[in-house]
């Protein structure tokens, strides 16, 4: 670089400074565990098609199907295809734009003005064809951090689209298991009004044969309207839950129909320990951790603001007022125009630019703390439902082996003639309650790992792909 070049460089820093110093940007604070997505997590729980334990072909296309119908699919993928339009667009100005500019005028020049006669008075083609050129030499990395911003955000999307799956998944799977425990309980239900109707006409033939008193037969009749209504609402729920399946799933209600099945205990075994390492399989954290980098690098586009814009502008062609001699080599142009822009006085548009800038990085920080917290606090929150309803399961098992105990004795007694049907009755309307309670804590427990699950990302895995569109993104998510 020759002298004067460097004279004009040094003259332009020290204006600038006019504008006031911008300072340095304060990058939040990295640490092990806001890093930890970068590496994708060192767990492998849960897997991506952690539903797969539930053995349902019917469950896993109705997954898919949802995925792909879902509105909310359509909207994150809408948005991460804007995101990337957003980055191609940051990355095309970071290039040279090259144009090819013509035009014809014609125009009656004034015999009054600064063209004087003969030419004033008269009517003339003015012809320009020229090629322009452009670049902006971006020493300070102004474009370089507006096109890392945009991919950052680019990548924001595209975990946001990807987690959407994974949480559109999660509800259909809740809904699913809640269908299959309350059909399981329907069955119950009604087989416990078998059983109410036979102590029921048991004690009416007492009472008629005189062998107990007439008011003995309004508990008995009590507890059958009791247990009709139960099995009503349970239907009632059923029904209720079908038409949220559909909502999702997109498909007739006779299509829907769920018929019970063995559930089982566990979808997938569960790390011993869950270290905040399997946090980072989170889409919404990987998400919000993208977003403080896309902010930092927006304060570092506003910090470069204050800083001297050198750009070239170079121009060849031809332009004459005579068409008949618009090409001629005579009326060939060119000319070369570097420039520099000095923000000295800005009325304090650049400080109120980089301030706004600084704030949005705080607060995208703020956020993906609140996000982390919100994590920690859900999957404690799942292990203690998931804790609580492996314990209450593990009482009724007890409770229901003595009643089972209980009811071979009365059968026994039953047998030698030393008791009557009505209470053996009892304890198999008792053993049939404990086996509703059983379920009523299964569907708990299997809520709760379903909650686990999407505490812990729903088998969400980072990947790199910044410059993926969405709709491409949205069938890969749909292919999972």
């Amino acid at each position: 670089m020759t002298t004067w070049r460097w004279l004009v460089l040094g003259s332009a820093i020290f204006l600038t400074a006019c504008a006031g110093s911008p300072g340095r940007i304060k990058t939040p604070a990295v640490d092990a565990t806001s890093t930890a997505w970068l590496s994708q997590g060192k767990g492998d729980w849960p897997s991506a098609h952690w539903w797969a334990a539930l053995h349902d072909a019917r469950l896993q296309a109705w997954i898919v199907r949802a995925q792909k119908h879902a509105p909310a699919m359509l909207v994150a993928a809408a948005r991460l295809d804007e995101a990337s339009a957003g980055s191609q667009l940051a990355k095309a100005n970071r290039g040279a734009s090259v144009a090819l500019d013509s035009s014809v005028t014609r125009e009656r020049f004034s015999a009054n003005s600064y063209i004087p006669p003969p030419f004033g008075g008269q009517f003339y083609d003015d012809g320009e064809l020229a090629a322009n050129f452009h670049y902006d030499f971006d020493f300070w990395g102004q474009q370089r951090h507006a096109l890392n911003a945009a991919l950052g955000e680019v990548r924001a999307r595209t975990y946001e689209l990807q987690g959407q799956a994974d949480w559109i998944a999660a509800r259909v799977v809740s809904t699913y298991l809640s269908l299959q425990v309350l059909q399981q309980r329907i069955d119950l239900l009604q087989k416990r009004q078998k059983l109410q109707l036979a102590l029921r006409d048991l004690q009416e033939q007492r009472v008629a044969a005189g062998l107990r008193a007439a008011d003995t037969l309004s508990p008995v009749r009590q507890d059958l309207l009791h247990l009709t209504q139960d099995l009503q609402d349970a239907q009632a729920q059923r029904d209720q839950l079908t038409i949220d399946l559909q909502q999702w799933v997109d498909l007739p209600l006779t299509q829907l129909q769920v018929s019970p099945r063995p559930l089982p205990t566990l979808l997938q075994t569960v790390p011993s320990h869950l270290g905040l390492d399997l946090l980072a399989r989170r889409s919404d954290l990987a998400a919000a951790r993208a977003r403080v980098e896309a902010a930092a690098e927006r304060a570092k586009v506003a910090r470069a603001a204050f800083y001297p814009d050198v750009n070239l502008t170079a121009f060849a062609g031809w332009s004459s007022l005579l068409l008949s001699r618009w090409i001629d080599q005579s009326s060939m142009t060119m000319g070369v125009a570097p420039a520099i822009h000095l923000p000295i006085f800005d009325a304090g548009r650049l400080r109120a630019h980089l301030d706004q800038a600084k704030a949005a990085l705080v607060s995208a920080d703020a956020s993906y703390r609140e996000v982390l917290l919100r994590a920690i606090r859900e999957v404690e929150t799942a292990q203690v439902q998931a804790a609580a309803a492996a314990q209450q399961r593990a009482q009724l098992a007890l409770r229901l082996a003595q009643a089972q105990r209980h009811g071979e004795r009365l059968r026994q007694r039953q047998a030698a003639g030393l008791s009557d049907a009505r209470a053996v009755l009892i304890n198999q309307l008792e053993q049939s309650d404990l086996i509703e309670s059983d379920e009523h804590w299964l569907q708990e427990q299997l809520l709760a790992q379903v909650a686990m699950v999407e505490a812990l990302g729903g088998g969400f895995a980072v990947t790199e792909s910044p410059c993926c569109a969405g709709k491409a993104t949205q069938r890969k998510s749909h292919d999972r």
